[in-house]
């Protein structure tokens, strides 16, 4: 079963050093691997859609990743609203 996360990631450019510093590739990074690390699955696609400018830098990224069925069952399952009756 294939299953999709996407996340609007904004970084920002700080001047150090005498220079610019961009951080949008650590955010994009860790909000990856944050969602692979909860997946035991393959992955299957990454797209990304970057804009970088000189002040504020804009990421789209959409993580595909085939998982068994079983497995998504179980996530929908522990975020449920609504107790069961018993």
């Amino acid at each position: 079963m294939l299953v999709s996360k996407s996340f609007l990631i904004i970084g920002n450019t700080t001047h150090r050093d005498g220079g610019p510093h961009k951080d949008i590739a650590e955010k994009v990074d860790a909000a990856i691997n944050a969602f692979l690390s909860n997946l035991d699955g393959k992955l299957v696609d990454l797209k990304p859609n970057v804009q970088i400018t000189s002040s504020v830098d804009t990421a789209f990224i959409t993580v595909i990743v085939d998982v068994e069925k079983k497995e998504v069952e179980k996530k929908e399952e522990s975020k449920s609203v609504f107790s069961k009756k018993k």
